[in-house]
């Protein structure tokens, strides 16, 4: 049986925030059915790294997961389970988001402030 190469136009669906939140939910619960151990311990390793060389971005991303402040101390294996949760799915919202940023970040958009004299 011959193959034949696939002639029709690639097709792209674009998907939005939510949906792509969705999807990597989705992903997320799928490596948990089928772990694999060469990923292991990678999240809490890169909130040490956060802890040290960004505190602020740790503290965003237990902001975003619902972490209460007095907790943002904390590293991850420190967390209660469901917190741990919540951090992944903070970490997936933000993954989602960061995907549709632009491909050039620059201040071409930043509108100084009017002075004030004026």
């Amino acid at each position: 049986m011959a193959l034949m190469a696939n002639t029709e136009p690639a097709r792209v669906v674009p998907l939005n925030l939510a949906q792509r939140q969705c999807g990597l939910r989705n992903t997320t619960l799928l490596w948990q059915v089928l772990p694999d151990k060469k990923y292991q311990g990678q999240i809490p390793a890169l909130i040490k790294e956060m802890e040290e060389t960004d505190p602020q971005m740790k503290g965003a991303l237990y902001y975003l997961a619902g972490i209460e402040r007095k907790k943002h101390a904390l590293a991850f294996k420190q967390l209660y389970p469901e917190e741990q949760i919540n951090l992944i799915d903070a970490m997936n919202r933000l993954r989602a988001a960061v995907s549709l940023f632009p491909n050039r970040i620059t201040y071409i958009d930043f509108d100084p402030v009017p002075n004030k004299t004026e």
